[in-house]
């Protein structure tokens, strides 16, 4: 809720500032890069919360099946007690600190709940296979000491470790993707006019920087090449939504690029950015550019043409008989003047 709040003021901040009566400074592209800041570290400090939650109950977890296991085993043997003391005073030392962790976990989980914070499906099948390798690496470590006892040469298991370490390059990489989402979405309900391009262009480089900068075996994950992907297509679409933020852009010009990407919308105040993108405007860079081009050379020959019926329409005409031949003739020094200036 601190964070909603946070966010709350900031957007109450003026897109225009005046120091002392006559310094006057545009702070939209400061809020614009401030509300984004906010939102990530919002949930920066969702996903700590998460995380804290389900390591927390992953170490018990761990811990209650070593356990176990350990006071299953029948004792036959001196050290076999030992052993069995040693988990006898594990649990012992460990009651206070686990009697007192579930009350902290559940006001977490409720705190979570008051942000409405849902794990999307990806992270579940994750969690998933987190538990199944989890699993085939006991199985494995039982297998090694079982293979050193019977002093034979054990496997090297290079599929189950890779297995561990893509996992784990994959929950970095849905972590990006989930900042990269939560930004996309907060800039889609942005009003048309409000629309700062720059920033969102600077955002989303610095955004597709920091992927290119993760392990270079990311690269061969479809997940980021659908998350390249999605950052290539929204720098084309901006600079898109840069271009059709010219003056010279009518509404027979709005119609043209409908009819091209053959998706409909009204036009209008309430108009925000995810309209705009609903137009696939990546797929039709050219069109955008062309229809932007004609609307301009419009805009210019508009400009003339106004400038004529100005002209003509203040124009008074004279005439006069011709000095020589008599014949009257319109009086062409005003004309004249007015087309050399």
């Amino acid at each position: 809720m601190h964070m909603k709040k946070i966010y709350d003021a900031a957007e109450q901040i003026h897109h225009t500032q005046i120091f002392e009566k006559w310094f006057r400074v545009n702070s939209k592209p400061f809020k614009q890069a401030l509300l984004n800041t906010i939102k990530k570290w919002s949930y920066m400090f969702k996903q700590h919360l998460i995380d804290h939650v389900n390591n927390s109950l992953k170490e018990l977890s761990d811990f209650i099946i070593k356990t176990d296991a350990g006071l299953l085993k029948p004792v036959n043997n001196y050290d076999g007690l030992v052993d069995c003391m040693g988990y006898l005073l594990a649990v012992k030392e460990r009651q206070s600190s686990t009697d007192e962790m579930f009350e902290p976990l559940k006001q977490t989980i409720e705190l979570l709940k008051t942000y409405n914070q849902e794990m999307p499906e990806e992270v579940h099948l994750q969690l998933q296979y987190h538990e199944d390798i989890a699993v085939m690496e006991t199985e494995m470590r039982a297998l090694l000491e079982a293979s050193s006892l019977f002093e034979v040469n054990a496997p090297d298991f290079k599929q189950l470790k890779q297995c561990r370490k893509e996992i784990k390059l994959l929950k970095q990489l849905w972590d990006y993707i989930v900042i990269v989402r939560c930004s996309f979405d907060d800039w889609k309900t942005t009003p048309w006019k409000e629309i700062n391009v720059e920033q969102m262009e600077i955002d989303t480089k610095k955004l597709a920087k920091d992927i290119r900068a993760l392990d270079k075996e990311m690269p061969s994950l479809n997940a980021y090449v659908g998350l390249e992907d999605s950052l290539k297509n929204m720098l084309t679409s901006l600079k898109a939504v840069s271009e059709l933020q010219n003056p010279s852009i009518r509404e027979r010009h709005w119609m043209e690029l409908m009819a091209e990407t053959k998706v409909r919308f009204v036009m209008d105040e309430n108009t925000t950015l995810a309209d705009l993108l609903s137009l696939n405007l990546h797929k039709y860079e050219e069109a955008v550019h062309g229809i932007v081009d004609k609307a301009s050379k419009e805009m210019s020959m508009e400009k003339v043409l106004n400038e004529l019926d100005v002209t003509w329409a203040a124009m008074e005409f004279q005439h006069e008989p011709h000095p020589r031949t008599k014949i009257t003739m319109l009086k062409t020094s005003r004309i004249n003047r007015d087309f050399r200036r």
